[in-house]
C-alpha cells in the first residue's frame, strides 16, 4: 500500500460517515469551505492548480475577516459597550492585558471598558431609572450623569 493514499482513504471513509453523522471532520471541513465560498473546490477532485497551503491560508484569511466583521457589528449593537467602542478598533489582545498590573487593577480596568463597573449609568439600568437621570452621587448636582467619561474627569 502506498503511504500517500492513506489520507485519501481516511477522507473517503469520513465522507461516508458524514452522511450518517453530523459531527465529522468531513462535515466540519465542508462547512469551513462553504463559509469561505470555496465549496466548488471541495466538491471537485481538482483545485484549479491551487496548492492546499494556498487554499488553507486563503480560507483562514477569509474566516478571520468574517469574524472581525461580525465582532465589529456585535459591539456596535450593544449599548453597554459604549466605552469599549471608543477604545477598540482592532480585534487583538489589548496592551493592558500584558502590562504589569495586579489582578484587581486589571479587573477594574476591564470592567470599566466593558460597561460592568458599578457606575450610576449601569446601576440605574437595573433600577429602571432613565439614562439621562442616572446622576453622580459624589457630585450630587443632579446635572452630571455618572458615566465613564464623567468618572474619569
Amino acid at each position: 500500500m502506498h503511504v500517500g493514499r492513506i489520507p485519501n482513504r481516511i477522507f473517503q471513509w469520513d465522507s461516508t460517515l458524514s452522511e450518517k453523522y453530523k459531527k465529522t471532520w468531513y462535515n466540519e471541513l465542508k462547512s469551513v469551505m462553504e463559509k469561505c465560498e470555496l465549496l466548488e473546490l471541495f466538491n471537485n477532485n481538482y483545485t484549479n492548480g491551487l496548492s492546499v497551503k494556498f487554499i488553507a491560508n486563503y480560507s483562514e484569511l477569509l474566516l478571520r475577516q468574517k469574524h472581525h466583521d461580525k465582532w465589529k457589528l456585535d459591539i456596535m449593537n450593544m449599548p453597554k459597550l459604549r466605552t469599549f467602542r471608543c477604545l477598540e478598533t482592532n480585534f487583538e489582545t489589548q496592551q493592558y492585558i500584558t502590562t504589569n498590573m495586579t489582578r484587581q487593577q486589571r479587573s477594574t480596568l476591564a470592567r470599566m471598558r466593558c460597561g460592568t463597573f458599578p457606575l450610576e449609568l449601569e446601576l440605574g439600568r437595573y433600577r429602571g431609572i432613565p439614562s439621562n437621570r442616572r446622576f453622580c452621587k459624589v457630585c450630587n448636582d443632579k446635572v452630571s450623569v455618572e458615566d465613564e467619561k464623567h468618572f474619569f474627569s
